[in-house]
């Protein structure tokens, strides 16, 4: 129960972090930037638990969700840039 609402929480503040951000900068730059930090961490957490790799239809269906992903949050910050919420 713990993780899950760190989850909601990091998750609740990061959208309403990145919505101040895309009026302050190019939504696109705030996408790389929350991007690259969430995979960091995302490697560095696999490093220290010593995560297995998965195997290649994992990394296929994680990375096409991932793409996707991508694809709906910059539609999200391009909205919030644009004052529509």
């Amino acid at each position: 129960m713990a993780l899950a609402l760190a989850s909601a929480l990091v998750w609740g503040t990061s959208d309403f972090n990145g919505g101040i951000a895309t009026r302050r900068s190019q939504p696109t730059y705030v996408l790389a930037v929350s991007s690259f930090s969430g995979l960091l961490v995302l490697v560095v957490v696999a490093l220290v638990l010593r995560e297995p790799l998965p195997g290649w239809r994992s990394a296929m269906w994680a990375g096409l969700s991932g793409f996707f992903g991508i694809l709906g949050l910059a539609a999200l910050y391009r909205g919030l840039a644009a004052g529509h919420m």
